[in-house]
């Protein structure tokens, strides 16, 4: 049975595939907005955005990001490098 909604599978090998797949296991529970993900590195971007947190700054100008991905849209798109050192955060 699925403690998150009380599903039963009557096979192990089902419940845990019905688990992957529904997402019942959701473990991480964002505390301003209630948002869940069964990935931490989900909940740390999330909570960035409640907490107005940019770690990721261009080191040719002043902006900053609050994921990375973002900040290496902009370098190649803004800026116009595709090869840039980026630095470890």
């Amino acid at each position: 049975m699925c403690f998150t909604c009380q599903k039963i599978k009557t096979d192990a090998g089902c419940l845990i595939q019905f688990i992957r797949v529904t997402r019942c296991a959701k473990r991480h529970q964002c505390s301003f907005c209630g948002y869940t993900t069964s990935r931490p590195a989900n909940m740390k971007k999330h909570i960035r955005l409640h907490t107005g947190e940019r770690p990721f700054q261009c080191t040719i100008c002043v902006k900053s990001f609050n994921e990375k991905a973002h900040l290496n849209s902009h370098m190649i798109t803004s800026l116009g490098r595709t090869s840039f050192q980026m630095p470890n955060v």
